[in-house]
């Protein structure tokens, strides 16, 4: 329960010091991330769909 509180309070204080636009640029990668794990994963449902 420590480590996750500690873990918790880790994230605030980044997420409060960082900007919003940290943070947007943060996200964005993630959804790029995302996007390119799903396509490699769903390649070949994607090939027969085109």
């Amino acid at each position: 329960v420590l480590l996750a509180l500690a873990a918790w309070a880790l994230v605030l204080l980044n997420f409060n010091s960082s900007n919003s636009h940290g943070l947007r640029h943060r996200l964005k990668a993630y959804e790029q991330e995302n996007r390119d794990y799903l396509t490699e994963k769903y390649a070949d449902q994607v090939k027969e769909v085109k």
